[in-house]
């Protein structure tokens, strides 16, 4: 159990009710689920140990289908010796428990497990969180900020517009050299899909503030926020972004509406964003508490259902806000402000990131 005592904490730390069953909870964690046969192996050892409520913690990311997939495998090899409402899923997605009513009626599973979903990663960076100073209108040094870590298809076509449009130099800019452009793209497409980062591969790649100790993502440092400090806003880019499949269909990955650090981190700094994410992301932060930008930002994207004309309102209205003059982001940042000590202040007064509450019944 030694290696999984992280979970245990995040588990009490978001439900500190249920730390008065710690003697009936075990926890899977997301590298033994892909292994039901050994997950079903280990609950029937836990079981003689007086174990009784199994604990699937995946909040670091969205409800995942395959994830879901593999619990009901092992419900079913438990058939019988363990209840599947005693076998639960903790997800970090805001939709978690509506996106599994979906899959349940997909596969016609009638045995159902329990969702329990939260805030993680809200949870996380106020557990991490560095004090930041005052807002502060200044003229800066770049126009916006970008991090980007894990190489996924909406940050690569991002990249690919911010140097078509020579904005690249205007931001701090994180970029992976280590792209897999295989993972997107057969290498013939490469230079045909992504003429401008094939030709301005020497510069990658675009390094920020990633260091070999680098904790948590979660983690906000002093060299973070010299980044927020001088620059006028964030371009997020969410983990999901695709609302739809190839074929137009509904991208199962949306059913569920997953915000992370990525977009926090921008809050507790008092920085504005735009943000690459899913339909609907905004209006999930504003039910939140928070408010977003409009209309100092054009924010039309949020409600737009097609991938690719959502992505080129956003890429508009990042050229849009980098045409501005020196006087005009003075003028904008003090329109913003009130924006961005709110949210700060949201943040800090939001002590509980749990979505479901009323745990308890669950445990008894």
């Amino acid at each position: 159990m030694t290696n999984k005592i992280f979970y245990y904490e995040q588990l009490y730390n978001m439900w500190p009710e249920l730390e008065q069953f710690r003697e009936k909870i075990y926890i899977i964690t997301t590298d033994e689920i892909g292994n039901p046969l050994q997950v079903a192996t280990d609950i029937r050892q836990q079981i003689e140990l007086g174990k009784t409520k199994f604990v699937f913690f995946g909040a670091a990311e969205a409800l995942m289908d395959t994830f879901c997939i593999s619990l009901h495998k092992v419900a079913d090899i438990l058939k019988g010796e363990v209840n599947s409402t005693d076998l639960f899923y903790v997800a970090g997605g805001v939709r978690s428990a509506q996106a599994y009513d979906t899959l349940c009626k997909e596969h016609s599973w009638s045995n159902r497990i329990t969702i329990l979903s939260c805030n993680f990663w809200e949870k996380q960076v106020s557990i991490r969180y560095t004090s930041v100073p005052n807002y502060k209108i200044k003229v800066k040094t770049k126009k916006f900020l970008c991090f980007n870590r894990v190489s996924r298809l909406h940050r690569v076509e991002l990249l690919e517009q911010m140097f078509k449009h020579n904005l690249v130099d205007s931001a701090y800019y994180s970029f992976d050299k280590t792209i897999d452009f295989n993972y997107h793209v057969e290498d013939t497409e490469l230079l045909e899909r992504f003429p401008n980062i094939h030709k301005h591969q020497h510069r990658l790649p675009l390094e920020l503030n990633l260091y070999k100790d680098w904790e948590n993502p979660a983690t906000l440092t002093s060299a973070d926020l010299k980044y927020y400090e001088n620059s006028y806003f964030s371009v997020v880019t969410e983990t999901k972004f695709h609302y739809q499949d190839e074929a137009g269909h509904e991208e199962y990955l949306s059913r569920d509406m997953f915000i992370t650090e990525k977009v926090i981190k921008p809050i507790v700094s008092m920085h504005p964003f735009i943000v690459l994410a899913a339909p609907g992301y905004l209006k999930e932060l504003r039910s939140m508490g928070y408010k977003t930008f409009h209309p100092h930002i054009d924010e039309i994207y949020d409600t737009t259902e097609d991938d690719q004309t959502r992505f080129n309102l956003i890429i508009n209205e990042i050229k849009r806000l980098c045409s501005k003059t020196h006087k005009e982001w003075l003028q904008w940042q003090i329109l913003v402000k009130e924006i961005v000590e709110f949210n700060n202040q949201v943040f800090y007064a939001r002590k509980d990131h749990r979505i479901t509450i009323d745990v308890e019944k669950y445990f008894k």
